[in-house]
């Protein structure tokens, strides 16, 4: 099983990791590690995440502050953002 990540979620990890950086390399370098970790352990075992708000998606959470949104494609799946919980999720409706 494989996983991808969509344009958005790759953009989120990368502010994710870059603001753990600007405090403490090591921490960022460790939580790369564990998020991909992560990643694979879901396209492995897609099933253990729970319905997510986003329309055909499940989610994971991810230490306590994080979560990852992905879909079942094919024989993997695709990771379709990495968010933070103090995000507000969903995003409001614009309008």
């Amino acid at each position: 099983m494989r996983y991808v990540l969509t344009p958005r979620a790759l953009r989120e990890l990368s502010k994710i990791l870059a603001h753990i950086h600007a405090n403490n390399r090591l921490a960022a370098e460790k939580y790369s590690r564990l998020f991909r970790k992560t990643f694979g352990t879901l396209a492995a075992h897609p099933g253990i995440g729970t319905k997510s708000r986003e329309p055909g998606s499940l989610e994971f959470a991810f230490h306590r502050n994080y979560r990852i949104v992905y879909r079942r494609v094919g024989a993997g799946i695709w990771i379709t953002r990495v968010r933070h919980v103090a995000q507000l999720w969903p995003p409001p409706a614009s309008g």
